[in-house]
C-alpha cells in the first residue's frame, strides 16, 4: 500500500463515498434530534417599551433643546430605577392574567435590559420570555409603571411642577421570538451531521489505512496467492 504521503484527493473521495450509508445515517439522526429540540427546548421572544424623558419648561426652541439634554442626563438614573424592586414589584402585582407565571423580582430583573435609544432622551426596556404574551406584559408593565414612579419621585421633590417626565411611546405593542426558527435548528443540524460524520468516516477510514486505488487492491490480493504457490 501507498505511504500517507502519496495519497491523492481521488483517495479520500473513494473513502468518503464507500462511507455513505454511515454518513446519511447519521445525518438522519441529527436532524431527527434538532427537530426534537425545537419542539420540546423552551422558546424565547422578546418585546420593548419606549419613554421618553423631557425636562419641563416654556415651549420654546431654546427650552425644547435644554429639555432633551436634561432627559439625556437623566437617562441613566432611570435605567437603574426600571430594574428596581419598586418597578418590577409593581409589575408583579399589576399581572392579571398570569402571563408573568408567577416569576418573582429577581427572575423578572434577569429578563430586562435597558438601553438608551439613539442619541436622544428615550430610553427603551427590552423585556424577554418563554411566550410573547410574557414579553409584552412584561415590557409593558415595567414602562408603564416607571413612568407613574418617576412622576411621583419627581413631584414629591418640589412643591411646583416636577422637572423632570417619563412619558410611555411605545408600551411594548409587539413581541418578536429571538429563538432560532424550524428551518433554521433543522438546517445546521443537516450540516453539523453531513461535516461531523463526514469527518469520522475520514478519521476511521485513514487510522485503518484503508485508503488505496483499485489496482493497490489486486496487489494486495494477488499477492498471499503467489506465496502459496511458491
Amino acid at each position: 500500500m501507498r505511504s500517507p504521503s502519496d495519497r491523492t484527493p481521488a483517495d479520500y473521495a473513494a473513502l468518503w463515498v464507500r462511507g455513505l450509508p454511515v454518513i446519511a445515517a447519521a445525518t438522519l439522526g441529527a436532524v431527527v434530534a434538532g427537530l426534537v429540540a425545537f419542539i420540546f427546548l423552551p422558546h424565547s421572544y422578546e418585546s420593548q417599551a419606549r419613554l421618553l424623558v423631557t425636562a419641563t419648561g416654556p415651549a420654546t426652541v431654546s427650552a425644547a433643546q435644554a429639555s432633551d439634554l436634561a432627559g439625556r442626563l437623566r437617562i441613566s438614573s432611570y435605567s437603574d430605577l426600571a430594574v428596581s424592586d419598586q418597578v418590577l414589584g409593581r409589575t408583579r402585582l399589576a399581572d392579571a392574567t398570569g402571563a408573568l407565571g408567577g416569576a418573582d423580582i429577581a427572575t423578572l430583573r434577569s429578563r430586562i435590559t435597558v438601553l438608551p435609544y439613539g442619541d436622544g432622551a428615550v430610553l427603551t426596556v427590552v423585556a424577554k420570555g418563554p411566550t410573547a404574551d410574557a414579553a409584552q406584559t412584561l415590557a409593558r408593565g415595567v414602562g408603564t409603571n416607571l413612568a407613574g414612579l418617576v412622576t411621583e419621585l419627581e413631584w414629591s421633590r418640589t412643591d411646583g411642577m416636577p422637572q423632570y417626565d417619563a412619558e410611555v411611546i411605545d408600551a411594548g405593542s409587539s413581541a418578536t421570538s429571538v429563538s432560532p426558527g424550524i428551518s433554521t435548528t433543522l438546517l445546521t443540524a443537516l450540516v453539523l451531521g453531513v461535516v461531523l460524520s463526514s469527518v469520522c468516516v475520514l478519521g476511521v477510514g485513514i487510522s485503518r489505512d484503508v485508503i488505496e486505488a483499485p489496482r493497490e487492491a489486486v496487489v494486495r490480493v494477488r499477492e498471499p496467492a503467489m506465496g502459496a504457490d511458491r
